[in-house]
């Protein structure tokens, strides 16, 4: 159960890390305060303190499929902020500050949503022992985070592509994930597997569920969430020559 946590709160930590070091080279790049950042902590924690306090409200929408429209709402709405993202970097114009608060609050609204879920699934008993396991992966992310954006800041003359293909990779993600959850909600169909790689990557190791966690890794996706995916690439390249255009 400990190492399920770790590997699970390790997983939405590397997420969030990715996300913050985007942020924070968005805020390098564009010369824009890191105190938004700040700020778009604050109203994120709010923003998933609200959801937790109306979750049970907020299940009984739409027919008792809320929560998923509302994740599925929140997915897409850190998708369209990373690509708002993508095209300032690539265009190398002064970024928004406001942009870049709405930025960090669906972000951190989407991390914290996700971990309070998490911890909420959790038995009373084996809370404090799942807590502290849960506190050694948020450390290990974080550190992570960090390094990735050095990682970035030391990759030269390419910063802007590393950050776009990060940016790229997690947004494609999230509109794939998105996706999930209106099949669940049966506002997209359900479909048949195109493929199965769950024996070359099972999502059940602990690799596949870091994976699946970062980059939404599906082993065995149907036609929708293929194309999710692919629509999510395709406004990302299509964001980068129209970013270039106006650089």
């Amino acid at each position: 159960m400990l190492v399920n946590t770790f590997t699970v709160v390790l997983g939405e930590t590397l997420e969030a890390g990715v996300l913050g070091s985007l942020l924070f080279y968005s805020c390098h790049s564009l010369n824009v305060s890191r105190k938004v950042l700040i700020f778009g902590l604050i109203f994120g924690i709010m923003g998933s303190a609200l959801y937790g306090a109306y979750l049970s409200e907020i299940s009984d929408w739409f027919d008792y499929t809320g929560q998923e429209w509302v994740n599925a709402l929140i997915s897409i709405g850190v998708f369209i902020c990373l690509i708002v993202l993508a095209f300032q970097l690539v265009s190398h114009k002064k970024g928004s500050v406001s942009a870049l608060f709405f930025c960090s609050v669906m972000i951190f609204v989407h991390e914290g949503s996700e971990l309070y879920l998490f911890y909420a699934s959790v038995q009373q008993a084996n809370f404090w022992q799942v807590l502290l396991s849960g506190l050694v992966g948020l450390a290990v992310g974080a550190s992570l985070g960090v390094l990735l954006y050095y990682a970035i800041l030391l990759s030269g003359r390419y910063q802007t592509h590393v950050a776009w293909v990060l940016a790229g990779l997690v947004g494609a993600g999230l509109l794939l994930q998105a996706s999930q959850y209106l099949i669940q909600a049966d506002v997209l169909p359900a479909m048949e597997m195109l493929w199965n790689t769950e024996w070359l990557l099972s999502e059940r190791s602990s690799t596949g569920q870091l994976l699946t966690a970062t980059i939404r890794y599906e082993s065995t996706p149907s036609l929708v969430e293929a194309v999710a995916y692919a629509v999510a690439w395709g406004i990302f390249l299509a964001t980068l020559k129209g970013a270039a255009l106006h650089a």
